[in-house]
């Protein structure tokens, strides 16, 4: 009788733990992986601008060129001095996205429609940019998806190739601050 009591009392205290999440009856290694896709936004940053991008970033440049000639005909010196730092700052933008590790919204929105079919084929429950990631639970599983992405922009041999073996030397990137200005 004693021993039913204290074994009913042991079950009783473990329900209640585990109610109140004290205990959990699932083991860790029984924890569901949670995949994430991951791409390194240096290679994809890279690609857009060396893509069929390159007509649209030279309209760009020559758009800007067109207006800032407009405002020094018409002696607008605010509008000169904006358009004067546009082109370089653009310029300082592809730099840390290709070179060191800032973000790429704008390169993402040109391909936001193609994500989720990768990450279907993938198996992923997410895409982002492995340079944001700053912590993540043992029970997460990354995939680099950088390649499947890098598809997305038609990117020839050469590149493929010199980008395969940048991955596999493990480039890292340039330090934010050998970036943040090279006009200094």
């Amino acid at each position: 009788m004693e021993t039913t009591k204290w074994l009913i009392t042991a079950i009783l205290a473990c329900f209640i733990l585990t109610l109140f999440g004290g205990v959990s009856v699932i083991p860790a290694n029984a924890q569901p992986k949670i995949r994430i896709g991951t791409y390194d936004s240096r290679y994809v940053a890279l690609a857009f601008y060396r893509a069929d991008n390159m007509k649209q970033i030279n309209d760009f440049m020559v758009n800007l060129n067109k207006e800032l000639n407009k405002a020094r005909e018409s002696g607008d010196k605010n509008k000169i001095k904006e358009l004067e730092a546009r082109g370089p700052a653009f310029q300082n933008l592809m730099h840390q996205q290709v070179f060191g590790n800032l973000s790429i919204p704008n390169v993402m929105a040109t391909i936001k429609d193609q994500l989720p079919a990768i990450a279907q084929k993938a198996g992923v429950t997410m895409i982002v940019s492995k340079w944001e990631i700053q912590y993540s639970e043992p029970w997460t599983e990354q995939v680099d998806l950088t390649m499947q992405i890098l598809d997305l922009f038609h990117i020839d041999d050469v590149m493929r190739k010199m980008i395969e073996e940048s991955i596999r030397t493990n480039l890292q990137p340039v330090p934010v601050e050998q970036l943040f200005n090279p006009y200094d």
